[in-house]
């Protein structure tokens, strides 16, 4: 609204108040935007001579670009992960692994059981069930629960889709609706009633271990460095976690 008044003044404000709570709030893509607008009410500050806001928005902007140096970056950006540092950075196509990976990265330290890990990653969604007994259900109520809302966001994407022929939308959706469908048949029987197997946990350890070990692969034969590192500090198994050598730890934006 300042920006169509030519309010120039308030807009270099407003700026660096917005850059300023991203930074705060911490969210994966904040660190970028916040560095964006921080720098642009910096200079629309510094033009003006609002020399307090100039250095407040200069200040706040420089840290954000010390820290962003300092770190490793894995942000999924559309169809696409970028990972690495900012001067060597590797752009991967997402993949169920880089989304685990991400997962765990957040949470240095922190197990998380491949079930949920699994769930996550195909849904996205973070409130999944905790560890399964050997002989439970092959999709609880809650991962069920999870998996109709995604299929339900995924059918209106497809309807949206064919509604403006984009074939190129089309073509990405539709292998993930085929994927939930087929768990969800696979994991309700008759009348409803939830399918019995001997350990959806294993399964679910097999498959997470291999999508996040190929995932790491890519990563190695782009940064063999930053390869070595993930090889090391990521577990997994029945529990995934990821444990950066204290001597050396690393630090990530997301």
């Amino acid at each position: 609204m300042n920006a169509r008044m030519g309010a120039a003044p308030y807009v270099a404000l407003t700026q660096a108040a917005y850059g300023s709570m991203l930074r705060a709030r911490g969210r994966p893509g904040d660190a970028a935007r916040a560095q964006a607008l921080l720098a642009a009410a910096d200079a629309t500050a510094t033009a003006l001579g609002m020399r307090v806001p100039a250095h407040e928005a200069r200040r706040a902007s420089r840290a954000e670009a010390d820290r962003a140096a300092d770190a490793y970056l894995f942000r999924r950006e559309g169809d696409y992960w970028s990972i690495g540092r900012p001067d060597a950075l590797v752009r991967l196509r997402d993949s169920i692994g880089l989304r685990c990976l991400a997962w765990l990265l957040q949470s240095p330290t922190r197990e998380t059981d491949a079930l949920r890990l699994h769930v996550a990653a195909r849904t996205g969604e973070g409130g999944m069930p905790a560890r399964e007994a050997p002989g439970g259900d092959v999709l609880d109520r809650d991962a069920r629960a999870a998996y109709r809302r995604r299929l339900a966001q995924l059918r209106a994407n497809v309807r949206r889709a064919r509604a403006g022929n984009d074939a190129a939308a089309l073509a990405a959706l539709e292998p993930e609706v085929a994927f939930l469908t087929k768990e969800l048949r696979r994991g309700i029987g008759l009348g409803g009633r939830s399918r019995r197997a001997a350990s959806a946990s294993e399964r679910a350890r097999v498959n997470v271990t291999r999508t996040i070990r190929d995932a790491i692969r890519r990563i190695r034969g782009a940064d063999a460095a930053l390869g070595r590192h993930l090889d090391a500090a990521v577990h997994t198994g029945m529990f995934c976690v990821y444990v950066p050598d204290a001597r050396h730890p690393a630090r990530w934006v997301f």
